[in-house]
């Protein structure tokens, strides 16, 4: 939210479909949707988690990912990117 995100995450997941990505973050000015699986650095994602990421990943305008700790630079990055910002 501080980088202008809008964020929703999946505190119990027992509402929502099986699988259903942690994370889903959208912002205007050309930014693609971001549907992110968050794992520890070993856990492992369910048959229905894979489902959820195989499919949203075949939709344009994307950006899906199975992320671990691991990742947080490339977290950092994408969430603080500058895009389409005009130039006074």
């Amino acid at each position: 939210e501080l980088c202008g995100w809008l964020v929703w995450h999946d505190n119990d997941s027992r509402k929502n479909a099986k699988g259903w990505p942690d994370l889903c973050l959208v912002k205007p000015g050309g930014y693609p949707a971001l549907f992110w699986e968050l794992k520890s650095a070993r856990g492992k994602p369910t048959a229905e988690q894979l489902a959820w990421l195989h499919c949203l990943s075949l939709a344009d305008g994307l950006d899906v990912r199975l992320l671990r700790p691991a990742d947080w630079p490339t977290i950092q990055a994408i969430l603080t990117e500058r895009r389409n910002e005009r130039v006074a």
